[in-house]
């Protein structure tokens, strides 16, 4: 009679183990060899029509990831996510499409959720230049940025006011932070003014209404405060805000959006914020402004085109 031998479980479970073993060393080796998202597609990005400037506002969760891509094929960055798997797959496949010919980094804020995931994009699309907030961090993230961007041979500058970035036609100017004077994270955010034509921006970073009253108080004395030669920077209606940390309460005052009055504002908040970002006050603030409300937590990716003859319109994904 014919008796068949069973494998011992601990064999059997041996032999499972060796296995998942093997399988995660030889997909760490992949990985090193070639890595994991290079074979991710790249996403599918028309061509810019006759003049057009895109501003992209990422969805990346509850962090910030904003790029304007100019005519003529560069782009400024501004800012990453937070550095998390889904979000660098996210970005990975965007900057694959965007296929930009030269890329400047602005970290605006120290904190992960800005700066997290730009060690990743510079590590593989490169940069010609990174501008560090006012106040740095000791967290990790932040020093991969700057160790990425040094191994990529960019030029490395702290952000500070009267800064300009030339691209030909349009101009982003630096508005804050206060360099030589900066005490809080959150208000040494740099905060920047985009010029096209007739089409203007502003990009808020996470100040708070002390550094926008500020602003404005500046701005009400001397409205050529922040004129740097022939680059002009006029706050008082512009077409596009982005709204200042993720929505919250402690930002968009009334007196801000008084002197902004924007026509569209776009909040990068990602769904259930635990901050409860956007707050019900800035939200009721931004409408009474009479400004158009966009979100990322419920439009996804927010594409603003503008062209220089003051037009522009906001689509998503």
């Amino acid at each position: 009679m014919h008796h068949e031998r069973k494998i011992p479980q601990w064999v059997q479970k041996s032999i499972a183990v060796g296995i998942a073993v093997l399988l995660v060393v030889g997909v760490a080796v992949f990985n090193a060899l070639l890595p994991f998202r290079t074979l991710l597609a790249a996403r599918a990005i028309a061509a810019p029509r006759e003049n057009e400037l895109r501003i992209w506002y990422l969805d990346v969760g509850q962090g910030d990831c904003t790029v304007i891509s100019f005519p003529g094929g560069k782009a400024l960055v501004i800012d990453g996510g937070n550095g998390s798997w889904e979000n660098d797959d996210h970005l990975i496949r965007f900057f694959k499409g965007l296929r930009a010919e030269e890329l400047t980094f602005v970290s605006s804020h120290a904190d992960t959720d800005h700066c997290g995931g730009l060690a990743y994009i510079i590590e593989n699309f490169g940069a010609k230049t990174l501008y560090l907030p006012a106040i740095g961090s000791g967290e990790s993230a932040y020093a991969e940025m700057q160790a990425e961007a040094e191994t990529c041979g960019a030029e490395i500058k702290t952000a500070k006011r009267y800064e300009i970035l030339d691209y030909g036609g349009a101009y982003v100017s630096f508005l804050s932070p206060y360099s030589q004077e900066e005490t809080e994270s959150n208000e040494a955010s740099t905060v920047l003014y985009l010029q096209y034509g007739e089409f203007s921006a502003v990009f808020t970073a996470d100040i708070n209404a002390k550094r926008e009253k500020k602003l404005c108080e500046e701005y009400e004395v001397m409205p050529s405060i922040f004129d740097h030669g022939d680059y002009t920077v006029r706050l008082d209606g512009i077409d596009i805000l982005k709204v200042a940390h993720h929505g919250s309460d402690a930002s968009s005052s009334a007196q801000w959006l008084e002197l902004l009055k924007p026509q569209a504002s776009v909040i990068s908040c990602g769904k259930g914020n635990p901050y409860g970002h956007p707050s019900g006050g800035a939200l009721q603030r931004l409408f009474d402004c009479g400004s158009k409300i966009y979100r990322t937590d419920e439009l996804g990716d927010i594409l603003v085109s503008a062209f220089p003859d003051g037009n522009f319109e906001v689509t998503w994904e």
